[in-house]
């Protein structure tokens, strides 16, 4: 048991039990407002979500501007490949960034599982339409897949120096190693 506790110096004073309850409650005002306010962004984004609106809701969430929303709302996303699609992948991408160079390492992750599900389920997607020709005629749907693509392109290429930058890290830098891998196949 006592490994687990602090190590103190013999001059070190004891504190009171008043001295430490006032410590232990001086943070819990403003964590009991940032905890209130994640609780009514969620609300509001559960909202759009129960209307099966994943664009809208995950919209909703990045104009809130609370990555803990967003990160909340990415995870529940990544376990599910059929939510997906180019538009989201777009929307996911543009976010990416900061979530990837967070200082919370939770933040780090999802957008590592994000990344993660785009480069696997439309990398290829995106390469195929990237290269095409032009068509001939008038074909709306693949003009604006090919520009949904050139979007989710453009976001990827300015990703990849910072992830060649951070895939040394110890901790998660095999999760940055394994995007630069799939990222190559883009290439």
């Amino acid at each position: 048991m006592e490994d687990f506790l602090p190590k103190t110096e013999p001059s070190a004073r004891a504190i009171s039990e008043e001295e430490a309850t006032i410590a232990l409650q001086s943070g819990h005002n403003s964590m009991a407002a940032v905890l209130s306010t994640r609780h009514k962004n969620l609300q509001v984004v559960r909202t759009m979500w129960t209307n099966r609106d994943v664009r809208t809701s995950l919209d909703t969430a990045i104009t809130i501007n609370d990555p803990a929303v967003v990160v909340d709302l990415l995870g529940l996303m990544c376990l599910k490949d059929q939510w997906w699609n180019l538009d989201i992948c777009a929307l996911v991408l543009s976010q990416l960034q900061d979530l990837l160079f967070s200082k919370y390492e939770n933040y780090v992750i999802c957008g590592c599982n994000a990344l993660r599900v785009i480069l696997k389920n439309f990398g290829a997607i995106i390469k195929t339409n990237l290269s095409a020709g032009p068509s001939i005629g008038v074909d709306i749907s693949r003009e604006e897949r090919q520009n949904k693509c050139k979007m989710c392109d453009s976001y990827l290429t300015s990703l990849r120096p910072l992830l060649d930058k951070r895939h040394s890290s110890v901790k998660i830098g095999s999760r940055f190693r394994e995007l630069i891998i799939l990222m190559d196949t883009l290439a």
